[in-house]
């Protein structure tokens, strides 16, 4: 299965969607995606979406199989985010965090600096 990725303007504008013509709950993965669409990260990033979630991954050439991070947000119970990070798509134990939704970016800069390693300059992303 080929997953086509998604530019980050149009990221932000499913987000600002679901905000405003649902009126979901969803203002922390909104805030979320525009960070990400001005930081240095985006253009060495693909994204797409799924429902509410969202998928990062470095290539959308294995974008299915290869590495990838999915973040959830929960906007009706826990208000908090999950990150999962797998390295294939069948991974037994993927690296999970969760996170308050004030802190969504600091925990998605960490995870692509740190732990994943996929930028080891921000700024020169």
């Amino acid at each position: 299965m080929k997953i086509k990725a998604v530019p980050w303007p149009d990221v932000v504008e499913r987000y600002r969607e679901l905000v405003e013509d649902y009126g979901w709950s969803l203002e922390p993965m909104l805030a979320l995606a525009r960070r990400v669409e001005a930081s240095p990260y985006a253009a060495a990033l693909v994204a797409y979406t799924s429902m509410i979630d969202l998928v990062i991954a470095q290539s959308e050439a294995n974008f299915w199989y290869g590495p990838q991070l999915r973040i959830e947000f929960d906007p009706w119970k826990t208000k908090r985010f999950t990150f999962t990070y797998s390295e294939r798509l069948d991974s037994r134990d993927p690296w999970s965090r969760t996170a308050a939704a004030d802190e969504g970016f600091e925990v998605l800069e960490r995870f692509l600096v740190k732990r994943a390693r996929w930028f080891r300059n921000p700024a020169a992303a």
